[in-house]
């Protein structure tokens, strides 16, 4: 019996997968304007997220490939130049937890959470990136978890360079023209009992991140990048939502979890003394952070750059974040250090 040499074997499965996401794209979209776009770009595009689920590439942290899948990502980017014009399914899985999130149209059931986009939002300047109005997801409780919420944060990364929020500006994660219509969430936020028995039948808040900062930002004019003005107006989405969500029973509540999922954990643990403060001024609800691979540590990199600190200071600048951080924590950092 002979065998094939291991690396034919690889280079075959490489050119095979690569070749079957080619063929299985439409073929009327010029790809020249994400040309330039890493891989980082491609991950975040809306559009690029069937090819993910369809070949089973595994995502990790943030939506990242994993190392090997890497190559077929490349080559996609490199040799792709059609429209994928068909329904979009979206997996995102939080490392630890098996928090998938599946972006659907028109799929409503008892199991669903169903976008609601303030309308309101632009009136006091609280948009996405691109200036569109921000929104959310819900699916109301019932029975002994009618007056309990969990509010939770989608996450994302941070974009604290202008050219990546530009970016995004035209994907879910910068525009609520790119949002579903419904979602089925698992984990904290499943509605299964057998899964998920302690918040099953509790009211559930997902929040679309389109503001790239943690709902920080709050730039009273737009900064304009090559053809459009972006907004960086995290902090008043931040304050709209709220006041959405006390309409909607909120103020009644007796018990609320505010969490979240990476950048989604950063906005729970960075607002969480604001947000506490505003809701025990409308309800004497229990209130509760959860931080869920929330944590940056300020460790050098193996080239000894110090890339948190940095990342830190440019999202600070960028996003003009001073008005959203907690005024006792800035007051105990000299004029320089306040981005800390």
């Amino acid at each position: 019996m002979s065998y094939l040499p291991i690396t034919l074997i690889l280079f075959l499965f490489t050119y095979e997968s690569s070749s079957a996401i080619e063929s299985s794209l439409s073929t009327n979209w010029d790809f020249q304007q994400l040309k330039e776009a890493d891989i980082e770009g491609l991950i975040t595009d809306v559009r690029y997220k069937n090819i993910i689920d369809k070949y089973q590439i595994k995502t990790g942290h943030r939506g990242y490939p994993d190392v090997k899948d890497i190559k077929l990502l490349r080559v996609v980017k490199d040799r792709v130049k059609q429209n994928l014009s068909q329904q979009i399914f979206h997996t995102n899985v939080s490392q630890g937890t098996e928090f998938p999130v599946r972006f659907l149209d028109d799929a409503e059931d008892e199991r669903t959470h169903k976008l609601h986009i303030i309308a309101k939002g632009p009136e006091s300047g609280a948009v996405c990136f691109d200036g569109t109005p921000p929104g959310f997801y819900f699916r109301s409780g019932n029975g002994s978890g009618k007056s309990k919420w969990i509010i939770y944060f989608q996450g994302g990364g941070w974009c604290y360079r202008i050219e990546r929020c530009y970016r995004r500006s035209v994907t879910a994660l910068g525009s609520s023209k790119f949002f579903r219509k419904t979602i089925l969430l698992e984990g904290l936020l499943s509605n299964q009992a057998k899964y998920n028995p302690d918040f099953y039948n509790w009211n559930s808040v997902f929040v679309a991140y389109c503001d790239g900062g943690s709902f920080t930002g709050n730039r009273d004019k737009p900064l304009k990048f090559k053809d459009r003005l972006l907004y960086f107006r995290g902090h008043r989405i931040l304050d709209v939502l709220l006041d959405e969500l006390l309409r909607k029973g909120l103020d009644s509540a007796s018990d609320i979890i505010v969490g979240g999922r990476s950048a989604g954990a950063l906005t729970a643990i960075i607002h969480a003394d604001y947000i506490g403060s505003r809701l025990r001024r409308a309800t004497n609800a229990s209130f509760r952070v959860l931080s869920d691979a929330g944590f940056v540590l300020d460790e050098r990199a193996l080239n000894g750059s110090a890339m948190a600190q940095s990342m830190f200071q440019q999202l600070y600048s960028l996003h003009n974040a001073s008005k959203s951080l907690n005024r006792a924590c800035l007051r105990a950092h000299g004029s320089d250090q306040k981005w800390r």
